[in-house]
């Protein structure tokens, strides 16, 4: 059994999508990818977008392996819906491409979470011909869920999220998205679990709406669960703060990786290299208007450079995306 992580913010975009693959079949973990808005006053920047199309490219192509598909919850980095999104690559066509003809472990649509991810699960689950089942803290054969836990600190308004547990031949994987390490049950429950290998979003340390307690208690959470397990990928949220290996070595979390360092990859947290990505290669006015009504030349300029690596230097001397 090994996991493959897709996409994560420390290759560029906002998501922790992930492939499971194992002798009993294959499982696909959340597949969505979105990018911020708005991050330093700033629109994503077309580096982004290329990384966007990367990944969207990647989970669809692992959706069409995946005997699979599991949903934590229904934000859009998590979950593909049947929606016209320009900036994540997202239509109806792509979104039957992932779920069409699989089996799919979905967080309850109908309990714990806020109205909007209400909307959107409403969709799947009304969706008959879909084969949709509900995962808070159920099991099915060898994948195991938790009880719902907080998306982030208790009482958040984001609502609760499941962590799934993949076993085969006494090995086991976790993944735990968007619990930011805020919550000490969910973390009691990973300890519990015991997996080789745990795949999680760390504290969401970039966010200046979060209390320094709550951060540095995250942190604390994070640094307990690296001593307890062999191996912890604290990506997502924790990696849009570009000082995030500075933070988790104070933290006592060193062991902890990226995602991309799981891979075998160079960290490229584009969000957090945003404005720094506006200095060094600018973008003409208009540009992000063409790209929201279609342009096909700039779009056909996106998915070229997509085939590149989502980093800075070199790939900066491809010039200006001009369309």
């Amino acid at each position: 059994m090994r996991a493959r992580i897709l996409a994560a913010e420390s290759l560029g975009v906002r998501s922790l999508a992930i492939l499971v693959e194992a002798e009993w079949g294959t499982a696909l973990v959340d597949p969505g990818v979105s990018l911020a808005p708005e991050r330093f006053g700033l629109p994503p920047h077309p580096r982004e977008l290329a990384a966007s199309f990367r990944a969207r490219e990647a989970i669809l192509a692992a959706a069409a392996r995946a005997d699979i598909i599991i949903l934590t919850h229904y934000h859009h980095d998590h979950f593909t819906p049947w929606e016209d999104r320009p900036y994540e690559w997202s239509d109806s066509d792509r979104a039957e491409a992932i779920y069409r003809g699989k089996r799919i472990l979905a967080k309850d649509g109908a309990r714990d979470l806020n109205y909007n991810q209400r909307r959107r699960a409403a969709v799947l689950f009304a969706r008959k011909d879909l084969d949709v089942h509900v995962a808070d803290g159920a099991r099915f054969g060898p994948i195991s869920f938790s009880p719902a836990v907080p998306h982030g600190e208790r009482g958040s308004r984001q609502g609760f999220v499941v962590m799934a547990l993949f076993e085969e031949g006494g090995r086991r994987i976790a993944c735990a998205s968007d619990i930011q390490c805020l919550d000490s049950e969910a973390i009691d429950w990973l300890i519990a679990a015991r997996p080789d290998l745990a795949i999680l979003s760390g504290p969401p340390t970039y966010h200046g709406g979060v209390p320094r307690r709550v951060k540095e208690r995250g942190l604390a959470e994070l640094a307990r669960l690296t001593r307890a397990l062999h191996l912890v990928i604290a990506d997502h949220h924790f990696l849009r703060d570009a000082e995030y290996r500075a933070v988790r070595e104070r933290a006592g979390a060193a062991s902890a990786k990226s995602a991309a360092e799981y891979e075998g990859l160079p960290p490229a947290p584009l969000e957090a290299w945003r404005r720094r990505l506006y200095d060094e290669e600018p973008v003409p006015d208009g540009w992000h208007a063409l790209f929201e009504a279609g342009d096909e030349t700039i779009r056909r300029e996106i998915a070229r450079r997509a085939a590149a690596p989502p980093g800075l230097g070199p790939l900066l001397a491809d010039g200006p995306f001009d369309g």
